[in-house]
């Protein structure tokens, strides 16, 4: 599972969070290393469990990488897609979280 975003359930089910993605990315990293650090909160692979399980940890926050302009942007992607990744989410750090398409988050996908 790879975690890319984050907001309370209580925001998200009327559509959305006004806190800015670099400050929800920080929550989801602190919320991470917490989870981690406790040993009854810490995700596992289930016994007999398929996959990748392995070769890495069951939640993996995805890092960021800051874009500033559309050759970074096929840049960023060329890496995702040489690893056999599906593409990119472009988000505005500085925008809110909607439940709904918006210009904030545009999606990079290989054609």
């Amino acid at each position: 599972f790879h975690a890319f975003d984050i907001l309370p359930l209580d925001q998200w089910r009327p559509g959305g969070w006004d806190a800015p993605l670099y400050e929800r990315k920080a929550w989801l990293q602190q919320l991470m290393t917490a989870v981690d650090d406790d040993p009854i909160l810490n995700w596992d692979w289930r016994p007999g469990g398929h996959g990748s399980e392995e070769r890495q940890p069951p939640v993996v926050v995805v890092p960021d990488v800051w874009i500033f302009d559309a050759d970074g942007a096929l840049s960023e992607a060329r890496r995702v897609w040489a690893r056999e990744g599906e593409g990119c989410m472009l988000k505005d750090a500085e925008a809110p979280y909607v439940r709904r398409r918006c210009r904030a988050w545009q999606k990079l996908k290989r054609l």
